[in-house]
């Protein structure tokens, strides 16, 4: 059942003493350290590894493992001997030694000669001795593997850079054709819209000069027809009067003519602007003067300028043109009179010129198309006009970098606001 020394003494009195001793505990131990001196060999020797263990000097007491003949050496070939000595040229892999006798520890992948290792360094004492002990295993084979690995991803990345800068010129390609294409429709749409808008002047203009021409030539054949028969029996008063009649008709084609000829001048670019700096209360003075002297007491037209007197920077025949035609617009559309305000102001960006009239106003739906050539408004009856003032005076505006506001109501008044930027 156990294990049991036997000790035999001869007295010198000729006595034998035995004495029975249990030593099942120890041998067992024995037997257990016999059993992990063979396991721990058998893994030595079948680990592919190489396996150090030094003292608290760093002298080299085990030098063993599968993997040292892989280095041309033997085991146990170097014990003995401090291992600063025999890893001199691997200087990291010495310090890393040095720092497990300190207690520290490491781990860290190396390569000796051809082959890679990947070394745990750590130290270990026991109630004898103490050092440290160093584990290379060999890793060589999944070295290559993941340099291969490595290598593969490197050429597949490689060929999916290829094939994106492929794809990327494609798309490239793809989008320029789409974007000309699209290009194409644009400018074929944008060719389209500009005949139906070219057809829709040339039906307006058609329309309004058949209309406007005929009025005034229908007075002027008139008055021709009755001086040729009659006229010789007139006394001067009454061939006067068919005279003015005639001479205002001519005018009336003539002015409607030179409308004519300033759009057309204007979208082809032909209208010189040059701005100077100029007193616009003398401008303005000479217009209201005008217009008092020509057009009578049937409207009230009042000059309002609430500011000092200062000069401003812009072409004075265009903005001559911007204030008689809106100025003729709101006598023409106050056909009951009433009270029209040429206001102006300024501040340190701009100069604003306002006209305001109590006319038949304008309807909603017709305000964004105001400044269209030859666009009349719904309720304007048989007032005549060409619809082209507001044309000129809208071309004259741009021209000066400025913008044109209405504010209208039906019945009650129309209120046309320019804004010039100043210039220095």
């Amino acid at each position: 059942e156990g294990w049991r020394e036997n000790i035999i003494y001869r007295l010198n009195t000729g006595e034998i003493v035995a004495i029975y001793r249990d030593i099942s505990d120890r041998v067992r131990a024995e037997i257990a350290l016999r059993e992990s001196e063979q396991r721990f060999r058998l893994i030595i020797e079948n680990a592919d590894a190489i396996i150090i263990l030094i003292d608290r000097n760093g002298i080299i007491s085990l030098f063993d493992g599968k993997a040292v003949s892989l280095l041309g050496y033997k085991p146990g070939e170097f014990n003995g001997q401090p291992v600063f000595d025999v890893y001199k040229e691997y200087p990291d892999l010495n310090e890393r030694f040095g720092k497990a006798l300190k207690g520290e520890r490491s781990q860290s992948i190396f390569k000796m000669k051809d082959f890679y290792f990947e070394c745990l360094i750590t130290p270990v004492s026991d109630v004898k001795e103490s050092g440290a002990l160093g584990i290379a295993i060999n890793i060589t084979e999944k070295v290559e593997k993941d340099n291969e690995l490595k290598q593969y991803r490197e050429h597949l990345e490689d060929i999916v850079q290829e094939r994106t800068e492929e794809l990327d010129l494609i798309n490239s390609e793809l989008t320029r054709e789409l974007e000309f294409k699209g290009e194409t429709e644009r400018k074929l749409q944008e060719a389209l819209n500009k005949e139906k808008e070219l057809n829709l002047l040339k039906s307006r203009f058609i329309s309004t000069a058949s209309h406007e021409f005929r009025t005034p030539l229908t007075a002027v054949m008139t008055s021709v027809e009755l001086i040729q028969r009659y006229g010789y029996k007139w006394d001067e008063e009454r061939k006067t009067k068919h005279l003015e009649r005639i001479k205002s008709s001519v005018e009336y084609l003539t002015n409607l003519m030179d409308d004519v000829l300033n759009v057309s001048r204007a979208d082809a670019g032909k209208i010189e602007f040059k701005p100077v700096n100029s007193d616009i209360y003398d401008l303005c003075q000479r217009v209201v003067e005008e217009f008092r002297l020509t057009e009578g007491d049937k409207h009230k037209l009042s000059l309002i300028y609430p500011q000092e007197r200062k000069l401003f920077k812009f072409d004075h025949t265009l903005m001559y043109t911007v204030l008689l035609n809106l100025i003729s617009n709101a006598f023409k559309y106050s056909p009951d009179g009433g009270r029209v305000d040429l206001k102006v102001a300024s501040d340190s960006e701009k100069l604003t010129i306002s006209v305001r009239d109590e006319g038949i106003g304008v309807p909603v739906d017709d305000i964004p198309r105001l400044f269209e050539p030859f666009h009349r408004a719904e309720n304007i009856n048989e007032i005549r006009g060409t619809g082209l003032g507001l044309t000129i005076v809208k071309n004259a505006v741009d021209m000066h970098n400025g913008k044109i506001n209405v504010v209208s109501e039906l019945g009650k008044g129309t209120t046309f606001t320019v804004e010039i930027p100043i210039v220095e």
